[in-house]
């Protein structure tokens, strides 16, 4: 026999053992012999039975989570001299660690070749996601030298505590003290990224100015609406009696878009969220697609299934979300009687949302005839209108209904559809 990615020679037992049995616990099946050199050489054990209880005590009590049922002990002859063997599997739980050395990389460890090597922060996570045992926001974080001071801040400013015991309850603490992924997701080390991009016309092919936001999630929501409020314009149009002042985009909208994206995403992956402003649209596109079992439709009637329910719950405590499932709904309420209509898209893998911009191609409406700002008030409530609903409004015959309605087609404060046999007219 000789050393190598399935086995490991010891010639007594020492406490390195542990860091071994590690190793092949987060990368593949292997055996660790207790009394054979590093030639290969059987020099046996003076008591197997001794050893193997030194083994399994310290494998028992140090090595995290508990790995008792990836190992088995026994003795065997090599050579005519007494071996023991430690053999082991890999464990469904990574990563695994040093219990004293805690979820670092002098406590986490991997098989390379014929060594066993501290696993860098990049392999501790790949470790973390493929663990399937609990959801990405229930598992160690892969760094444990995390600061809430923004977090700290939010809870405060709604009177509530913030301290190790809130922390643990709402699941930022794990039971043996670790930082869960939801920890790392509201502190100031959170590894994600909002990456804004602000656009001129309706495609990609000239940028006007680009953000990236980082830090704690709460950090990232409130520098991204306070980034994008800067470009949702506002114009004067005409209501029914008085004139109005109206936004490009309802704040509300993009508020429940981006909470949607940030809550609702999947973390496992490391890629940013993107908000794209264009002159016609802003689109807000995140990673995960929706959760299994759920259809876009669904999510429309407000129904939900959140994919990381303890981050779900932490903004439902903070009252940044008033209920599960509401966002979604709420968005197409502020579009209602706009003639324009909010749109989803999921694709394997990711979910894009758009909204459209309300005042795209649509001049101020100063100057209209007292006519025309009936039809127009008629249409921001019931978002379409035919020449007969428009005669009657007016208390007008048909032909005269309809001429008025081409006139504004043609001043583009309209656009025209066919509709059956007949055109219907909307903003």
């Amino acid at each position: 026999m000789t050393e190598g990615q399935e086995i490991e020679f010891k010639r007594e037992y020492t406490d390195q053992i542990k860091k071994e049995v590690v190793a092949f616990l987060n990368t593949n099946d292997g055996t660790v012999y207790i009394g054979v050199d590093g030639s290969g050489k059987a020099v046996g054990v003076a008591d197997a039975d001794e050893v193997m209880q030194r083994v399994s005590s310290a494998l028992r009590e140090g090595i995290s989570p508990d790995c008792t049922q990836f190992f088995r002990l026994d003795s065997v002859q090599e050579e005519g001299k007494q071996v023991v063997r430690i053999h082991v599997v890999r464990g469904t739980q990574t990563p695994y660690y040093l219990s004293d050395k805690g979820l670092r990389p002098n406590g986490v460890y991997l098989r390379v070749g014929s060594t066993s090597v501290p696993a860098q922060e990049e392999s501790i996570r790949k470790l973390l996601r493929r663990s399937e045992v609990q959801p990405y926001e229930n598992k160690k974080a892969a760094r444990q030298d995390l600061t809430f001071s923004a977090a700290a801040r939010v809870f405060s400013g709604r009177g509530l505590e913030f301290g190790p015991a809130q922390m643990r309850t709402l699941g930022l603490l794990d039971g043996e003290g670790f930082f869960t992924n939801l920890g790392l997701l509201l502190s100031d080390q959170c590894g994600h990224s909002v990456k804004c991009a602000i656009f001129e016309g309706t495609t990609k092919a000239v940028f006007k100015d680009r953000k990236e936001f980082t830090g704690s999630l709460f950090t990232q929501i409130d520098l991204t609406l306070e980034y994008l409020n800067v470009y949702n314009r506002t114009a004067s149009v005409i209501g029914e009696k008085l004139r109005e002042d109206r936004r490009e985009y309802p704040p509300t909208a993009i508020r429940e878009a981006l909470l949607n994206a940030l809550i609702h995403r999947e973390y496992s992956f490391s890629g940013s969220t993107f908000v794209n402003l264009y002159e016609d649209r802003l689109e807000i596109l995140s990673l995960g697609g929706l959760p299994e079992g759920l259809s876009e439709e669904a999510i429309r009637m407000g129904i939900s299934q959140p994919r990381n329910r303890r981050l779900a719950e932490v903004f439902y405590r903070l009252n940044y979300i008033e209920a599960y499932g509401t966002g979604i709904p709420r968005i197409w309420e502020t579009y209602a009687g706009s003639g324009r209509s909010p749109e989803i898209r999921v694709i394997d893998g990711a979910f894009r949302i758009c909204l459209p911009n309300l005042l795209f191609g649509r001049p101020a409406e100063a100057g209209t005839s007292p006519q025309e700002q009936t039809l127009l008030s008629h249409l921001r409530e019931h978002g379409e209108i035919d020449k007969e609903t428009a005669a009657e409004l007016l208390g007008t015959k048909a032909p005269r209904a309809y001429s008025i309605l081409r006139a504004m087609t043609e001043k583009k404060l309209l656009t025209a559809y066919k509709k059956g046999k007949k055109f219907v007219y909307r903003l």
